[in-house]
């Protein structure tokens, strides 16, 4: 980088036209998060499983921002996840090429009077819009897989959410809300996150494994309140250029997916659901897949209680060689919590899991303990 000297007279005409000292302060972080701690007892049918086990998440937030003088608010925020798997990394913590990263999302924004512009890494608009159906716990739910001890046993992950951008990075526009409304849109070029510089390579290699490039996402939300009635709404859709995993494909497939998701609450009660349906269209391979999840909870001074419901269903056409398997699959979650203090919350559950394609079925009781920071 070159550095300029000015001399005595540069500085002093430098200093008479420069602007005015600016009010706004320098961007100070703060620090949040959460952790979750859980323990299962499950019984499957499936061999070489453990009938006792623990399962843990925790993240910790940096996060901050400035208003200029012109008003508009500029921010930064990162996401560190204290216990991302590390697969077949060295030792606990590591990253590596062939490990998972540990850092979530990193992006910067700005907002004023015309919404607001994210960039970098961070989820897409059809992620961060979606509502679905309520849950007693913090991280134990029909639609999470990571929490889920008898999901995992029986091989079985609902997905009403369209994540397929995942916190690749990105640019996204979320107008201001209006008579309850709020639109956005995201754009991500390929499925690539946490890299240092640009990335225009045009190839059909797809670093991170999703298989998607191009990803435009648009969609809408409504949120009002009557008295002492809470609704809220989503409507969502997705589409993407499907690339090969490994560059063997030179001709790209579409992915095309939509959801559409509600919430009303009352006196403590919560009723809400969500659909999604997928489509893929590859080397003449059409694959569908639908999600959806119904919930009911109610909320009665620190005491909270209520069940969680998911299921998935898919098929793919043709299949001329008889090798490509449909997905069929249902879990449901239900249980109680109590609030011990603000942002602590300790729980007691009850999960089923039915995987039909794999004729596996797992249940377990759990309890979790959750702490937000």
């Amino acid at each position: 980088m070159k550095k300029i000297l000015l001399g005595t007279s540069a500085l002093v005409a430098a200093a008479a036209f420069s602007a005015p000292a600016s009010a706004a302060e320098k961007i100070k972080l703060s620090l949040d998060g959460y952790a979750t701690f859980g323990a299962a007892y499950v019984d499957s049918d499936i061999q070489d499983s453990r009938d006792i086990t623990f399962g843990s998440d925790a993240e910790v937030h940096f996060k901050g921002d400035t208003t200029l003088d012109n008003g508009l608010k500029v921010g930064f925020k990162a996401e560190l996840e204290l216990e991302k798997d590390t697969g077949d990394a060295d030792f606990t913590g590591a990253v590596s090429k062939t490990t998972a990263d540990v850092i979530d999302e990193v992006y910067m924004y700005v907002s004023g009077g015309f919404g607001e512009i994210q960039f970098g890494q961070n989820d897409g608009v059809a992620d961060q819009f979606q509502v679905y159906a309520p849950w007693v716990f913090v991280e134990h739910g029909a639609n999470d897989y990571d929490m889920s001890a008898a999901g995992q046993a029986a091989d079985v992950s609902v997905l009403s959410i369209l994540d397929e951008s995942d916190d690749y990075t990105k640019i996204t526009y979320m107008s201001p809300r209006v008579g309850g409304f709020q639109f956005g849109a995201s754009y991500t070029p390929e499925g690539e996150k946490n890299r240092t510089g640009y990335n225009n390579i045009l190839d059909n290699y797809d670093r991170d494994g999703d298989g998607l490039e191009s990803i435009f996402e648009a969609a809408v939300n409504y949120e009002r309140s009557w008295n002492d009635v809470d609704f809220a709404a989503s409507a969502t859709y997705l589409t993407a250029d499907v690339i090969d995993t490994f560059g063997f494909d030179s001709s790209p497939g579409d992915f095309d997916g939509f959801s559409l998701g509600s919430q009303l609450c009352y006196a403590g009660f919560c009723f809400g659901g969500s659909y999604t349906e997928r489509e893929t269209d590859e080397s003449g391979v059409n694959t569908e897949r639908h999600d959806w999840d119904l919930g009911a909870t109610y909320e009665i001074g620190p005491w909270i209680l209520g069940v969680n419901y998911g299921s998935y269903s898919g098929a793919t056409k043709p299949d001329p060689m008889g090798v490509i398997s449909d997905p069929d699959a249902e879990q449901i979650v239900g249980g109680v919590a109590y609030k011990l203090g603000p942002g602590i919350q300790i729980g007691l559950g009850y999960e089923q899991a039915n995987n039909d394609e794999t004729d596996e079925e797992a249940s377990a009781v759990f309890t979790e303990f959750a702490i937000d920071f």
